[in-house]
């Protein structure tokens, strides 16, 4: 468990400061929303923080009695025999799938500290997770080692990482990585695959950007979003000669999924972080379900959460006392069928009834039942307070979100998707 730094509590004060400024230029205040929101909040949710912590040192350090795989096919409980049925599935189809080419497709895969970007740290490590189950060789690299040592020292023929860091306004890898790149290039093979989400729209910025890209070598790129979407957006960049790949969010099965003879006691279990870009729309969507019922908040921007990050087992243990897993997205994800968060995958693979917002994607992900969709804050805390009264039909939904995420949309299939990728590729330098 990682404690909160104490510089969220300077960050808080300085939050508070611009508030007052705000107020007095009649401004909007966005902090002030959320402040407001965070301090409505049920006070048991926080009252009981060292309590579930406490349950959590006591059960998790030895955690395999409980997880036994002989013992699932017997549990009363519909998640835990399916998810053991779907578990033996994935592991005939791709538990090393890949293994042969062990020695020609080595992964670097690179690691966002998770205090910088707790998004992309888990991303990345659950796809680096999903490869090494494919078989291939896997390290990660976190950006404050530096890049040629890790080159050198595992020999990779596939670097993966993000394009923002590598070029444009504000460079965040340096120049020492992009030398060392290039250096390692003249011995061996090494393809550069890069994330880009966030490339810019406007024409000739873009093509400023995809020039860098060029001289950097980069040898394709990948997208979190949905295959159709992925074929509009960014035309712009195939046309550049760049290929772009689909690879949405998926479940890690390794680490998540249904834990047996857990009750499910908590109201709501929400793990997830909070910033600027998230106040409005979680003070809108989760103000009555968090004021009414206590229940367990933990993650990076809550300035009251005893923790910011918790291990993974911790989580999977919180998700199997949950009766409801919240969950939310953000706008450009409601506007168009773009991505499901990861958390909406997780919480499939754990078992754990849904309830989320109205993300265009969601039917085609988690089909229309696999979880309770609101499109308004009143519909949620209506179909928060009808899951809490009706279990079955929340099980049920559970089980439907669950055989949809496994049957197709893990890290495992991202993995095996993105080594059909990186074969079409042409020869890397």
């Amino acid at each position: 468990m990682t404690r909160p730094p104490d510089r969220s509590r300077v960050r808080a004060l300085a939050l508070e400061a611009k508030s007052v400024v705000r107020r007095l230029l009649g401004l909007p205040d966005p902090w002030k929303t959320f402040r407001d929101f965070e301090r409505a909040i049920h006070p048991g949710t926080w009252g009981r923080q060292g309590e579930i912590l406490n349950w959590l040192a006591a059960v998790a350090p030895d955690t395999r009695p409980r997880e036994q795989p002989d013992l699932a096919p017997d549990s009363p409980d519909p998640v835990v025999r399916g998810f053991a049925a779907h578990w033996a599935r994935l592991e005939r189809e791709f538990r090393g799938k890949h293994a042969a080419r062990a020695g020609d497709a080595r992964f670097l895969v690179h690691l966002p500290p998770f205090a910088v970007n707790p998004a992309g740290h888990s991303l990345f490590r659950n796809l680096g997770q999903g490869l090494a189950f494919c078989g291939l060789p896997v390290e990660y690299w976190e950006p404050a080692a530096p890049l040629a040592d890790r080159l050198v020292g595992f020999r990779p023929t596939v670097l993966v990482s993000i394009d923002h860091l590598w070029y444009g306004p504000a460079p965040e890898v340096g120049a020492e990585a992009v030398a060392a790149v290039r250096e390692y290039r003249r011995r061996g093979r090494l393809s550069l695959v890069l994330s880009c989400n966030h490339f810019p729209e406007e024409p000739g910025v873009l093509g400023r950007r995809l020039d860098e890209a060029r001289a950097l070598g980069v040898d394709g790129f990948f997208s979190f979003q949905a295959e159709p979407f992925v074929r509009t957006k960014y035309r712009p960049v195939t046309a550049r000669g760049f290929p772009v790949l689909s690879l949405e969010f998926g479940a890690n099965p390794l680490v998540f999924f249904p834990v047996p003879g857990i009750e499910r006691d908590l109201d709501y279990v929400y793990l997830a972080s909070t910033n600027f870009e998230k106040w409005q729309r979680v003070a809108a969507f989760l103000s009555e379900v968090f004021r009414s019922h206590p229940g367990v908040i933990f993650g990076p921007g809550w300035p009251r959460a005893a923790v910011a990050q918790l291990p993974d087992h911790h989580q999977r243990y919180l998700y199997a006392r949950a009766r409801v897993g919240v969950n939310l997205h953000v706008p450009f994800q409601i506007a168009a069928p773009t991505e499901l968060n990861e958390r909406a995958y997780n919480l499939a693979a754990c078992g754990t009834p849904q309830l989320m917002d109205n993300p265009a994607l969601f039917p085609d992900r988690l089909g229309p039942v696999g979880a309770f969709s609101a499109a308004t804050p009143e519909d949620y805390f209506r179909l928060f307070r009808f899951a809490l009264e009706n279990p079955s039909a929340a099980a049920e939904r559970a089980v439907n979100a669950q055989a949809a995420v496994l049957g197709g949309h893990t890290v495992f299939h991202r993995a095996d998707r993105l080594v059909a990728f990186l074969d079409g590729l042409p020869a890397a330098g």
